[in-house]
């Protein structure tokens, strides 16, 4: 190596996203608790990108979302600070990203060939479950003997003297409609219409990065909130407990168990 190569290259370092995002952190004295409750990323997971430590991360899927909305939060632009990684850590990205892909894909495969076989097994059990019994075998009454006279009777049924009392007409039956069930917790359904970056956090607590390719089907349910961070709000189709709702333009959503928060 040159001597004033080397000597450059001691004065100007190659740097790496870390030191960026913390002197970015610090210069709005922000401390790391307010980044990760502004985020909704756990705060183990944000010195980890200050740090550049990359093994802390599931997958380079998870780091490289997680790096876009730091650096969005911080005003900096995500796809520079994508950038600055090693040329080896995007090669290990592209190779992890594919496994992940393909992985992902199996088992939304799979999911479409158990999904109708184990609809199909229980509507099958419940339809024997509501089978009604058969009903019991009625014996024939033995034949009443008829008088060849009979006196004329009245449309009114008045009974004569000395004659036991006709029945009363029992009172007819109040039916109460079953009550639909409640629904508890709340389930948010994904489907991806092209490709785009996604952070979901459920309860606040539990949060996971997705990079999301057309097509990609996913379900999440938690028990009180689930909040999305979409890099493009208008590329996916969303489901609350059922129900299709429209993203809002804002790239952060929320919901719980009355609704979206607008």
């Amino acid at each position: 190596m040159e001597p004033d190569q080397a000597v450059q290259e001691a004065e100007h370092p190659p740097q790496t996203p870390g030191p960026i995002l913390r002197r970015c952190r610090e210069f709005h004295n922000m401390s790391i608790e307010d980044a990760a409750e502004a985020t909704k990323i756990g705060k183990n997971y944000l010195r980890a990108l200050e740090d550049d430590r990359h093994a802390e991360f599931a997958s380079p899927a998870y780091r490289k979302g997680f790096l876009r909305i730091y650096a969005k939060h911080l005003g900096l632009h995500a796809d520079e600070l994508v950038q600055l990684l090693q040329p080896e850590q995007t090669e290990e990205d592209a190779v992890a990203y594919q496994q992940e892909q393909l992985l992902e894909r199996g088992r939304l495969r799979w999911q479409r060939l158990v999904l109708p076989a184990v609809l199909l097994t229980a509507i099958i059990v419940l339809a024997l479950v509501m089978r009604p019994a058969d009903p019991p075998a009625v014996r024939p009454a033995a034949p009443t003997p008829v008088a060849i006279v009979q006196p004329p009777q009245s449309s009114a049924q008045v009974p004569a003297p000395g004659d036991p009392a006709l029945p009363a007409t029992p009172e007819p039956l109040t039916v109460t409609a079953a009550q639909p069930p409640v629904l508890s917790g709340v389930m948010v359904r994904l489907k991806a219409l092209r490709k785009s970056n996604l952070v979901i956090t459920m309860d606040e607590s539990v949060t996971q990065a997705y990079e999301l390719t057309a097509g990609d089907l996913i379900e999440w349910k938690a028990d009180r909130t689930i909040s999305l961070e979409l890099s493009d709000p208008a590329g996916v189709e969303l489901e609350l407990n059922g129900k299709p709702f429209k993203a809002t333009a804002s790239p952060t959503i929320t919901v719980d168990t009355h609704g979206v928060r607008r």
